[in-house]
């Protein structure tokens, strides 16, 4: 069993399976880049270039976050319209009933009125029911009262159906109703108000529809690439690039060994891919702290390069990464030796040597 996990037929088959996953890793990154290149450029055309990549995409989830803000707006209006109505149809036999209460009171009210009982009189017609309920209830600790009256009395000042029971029901569904008015209507006015935010955004939303269609793969979401800025999107580039063109390289010499190329030999496998990615990441510093600037006026790593110049860094550092060492010695002549010859020599030396897409200075 050791022997066939040694053997060249288990070493071709995992070197196959890591070659597909660092040219699918490749693809990928390189595919999230060139969506976020299209968003950068969306986000000029329509005036939002102030806007970064990464505050534009916190303003694209806000907006997310302000659609379901609406929707649950929506479903508390509609709650609230729903429980109203259930009122409409509560409240007028509650009132009615409370009505027929007050009658009952007034009439008790002046009964014992007439009996002169309790220094009770005939209420007038701008009354308080509740002071002549109280008024009435408070009459029968009176001897004289009637058995008749008091029992009556007593059935009205039951807890769950009497008079302070009915009224209170109706004024709850009153005052219910009023807030729920009132509630409805700052609803309203906060979906308004959401949607002048949602359509002030709507360049920006529009800019991420590349950016989108990524995140609606689930392999692709999964991997989170699209919350990386930019600018880090640009380091990620640059060492998978390296990766690949040092596979691809690799690859080349593995396929045609009898090949008249000029490429170094060496049996690293691992070694040559893994230096192809990290000295893809040694240009890319180098040319990001001022020796060259590619497809922009501004810093490298302020994000506005062209990503497909990251591409071509990449895969020729990681190709020819023995010719990029000694471009890198070349420039770190500047460095150790200050002679007048060393500093002509550097600035004299251009690009990758040998490679036809070079890196000016």
């Amino acid at each position: 069993m050791s022997g066939f996990l040694t053997g060249p037929v288990f070493r071709g088959a995992y070197r196959t399976l890591a070659s597909l996953l660092i040219a699918a890793a490749f693809l990928t990154v390189l595919m999230v880049a060139s969506a976020q290149q299209q968003v950068m450029q969306s986000l000029k055309a329509s005036g939002a270039d102030k806007m970064s990549y990464s505050s534009a995409r916190q303003l694209v989830q806000s907006v997310v976050d302000m659609h379901k803000q609406q929707r649950d707006i929506h479903a508390d209006i509609a709650r609230l319209d729903t429980r109203n109505r259930q009122i409409d149809d509560l409240l007028p036999p509650a009132d009615s009933q409370l009505s027929n209460t007050k009658n009952e009171i007034i009439v008790i009210n002046d009964r014992l009125a007439r009996a002169g009982l309790c220094g009770l009189a005939v209420v007038p017609d701008t009354y308080s029911s509740r002071e002549v309920w109280f008024a009435i209830a408070g009459c029968r600790s009176d001897p004289k009262m009637p058995a008749e009256t008091r029992k009556a009395i007593d059935l009205l000042d039951d807890r769950a159906t009497g008079f302070i029971a009915q009224y209170d029901k109706v004024e709850l569904f009153k005052e219910e109703k009023r807030r729920n008015i009132e509630t409805v209507a700052a609803d309203r006015a906060q979906i308004a108000s959401i949607a002048v935010d949602i359509k002030q955004a709507t360049p920006v939303i529009e800019s991420f529809r590349d950016i989108d269609f990524v995140n609606e793969s689930t392999i692709m979401s999964a991997t989170g690439l699209t919350s990386f800025p930019p600018a880090l999107m640009q380091i990620i580039l640059t060492f998978l690039s390296g990766l690949f063109g040092a596979l691809l390289l690799t690859i080349i010499l593995a396929v045609y060994p009898n090949s008249k190329f000029q490429f170094t030999q060496t049996n690293s496998y691992w070694s040559r891919i893994l230096l192809g990615g990290l000295i893809a990441v040694a240009v890319f510093v180098v040319i990001g702290g001022g020796v060259t600037v590619l497809g922009s006026n501004k810093a490298l790593f302020e994000g506005d390069a062209n990503f497909m110049s990251f591409c071509a860094i990449g895969m020729l550092a990681g190709m020819f990464s023995d010719r990029v060492a000694q471009w890198l010695s070349a420039r770190a002549d500047m460095f150790v030796d200050t002679s007048a010859a060393a500093a002509a020599a550097a600035a004299g030396a251009e690009g990758l040597p040998h490679a036809k897409p070079s890196v000016s200075r």
